[in-house]
């Protein structure tokens, strides 16, 4: 009786952090969109670019990227950008036996 007591209180705190934690997210994800499109940028202080010379597509597509950097760096801090960044380079093939993370020379 003990332990069937225990694990409903486990399992209502799993629920409980489960709700909480979409909660946060989800208010987090708003915050930082509503700031994003209000003009708090992470790409374009960094960006040398005339946006008049750009096409409208390109304009676009700048600041839409722009857009969700910036909301995944405010909502997720570093480890959202860093999910984002390895699930789209998971998606380009490796080379095998690449040396591109060797740091020293060899002797």
């Amino acid at each position: 009786i003990f332990l069937k007591k225990k694990k409903k209180k486990k399992n209502t705190l799993l629920t409980y952090r489960a709700g909480t934690r979409i909660l946060t997210i989800t208010f987090s994800v708003i915050i930082s969109t509503l700031l994003a499109l209000g003009g708090v940028r992470a790409l374009s202080p960094l960006l040398e670019v005339q946006f008049d010379a750009l096409a409208l597509t390109q304009w676009f597509i700048l600041q839409a990227a722009d857009i969700v950097v910036t909301v995944a760096i405010i909502s997720g801090g570093s480890n959202g950008v860093h999910r984002m960044i390895s699930t789209i380079v998971d998606q380009f093939p490796t080379k095998a036996g690449s040396t591109d993370a060797q740091t020293s020379p060899t002797t």
